[in-house]
């Protein structure tokens, strides 16, 4: 019994290591999805934000 207890010990380790390995690359995959998420998001508002100033100075340009 205390044979085939290293094993199965060594067995449950390895495959709580795997777990770890495998849980932090999501981690690390989620942060980095999230953070092109911020970037597109910061380029459309940047995006919009030139497009409100053209259509304001074509708007005051109108009036005049």
């Amino acid at each position: 019994m205390k044979k085939y207890a290293n094993k199965i010990l060594f067995f449950l380790c390895s495959l709580i290591v795997i777990c770890i390995a495998v849980e932090s690359t999501q981690l690390i995959e989620a942060q980095e999805n999230q953070q092109q998420y911020i970037l597109q998001k910061q380029k459309e508002w940047a995006e919009q934000q030139k497009e409100e100033l053209k259509k304001g100075i074509i708007e005051d340009r109108k009036d005049q």
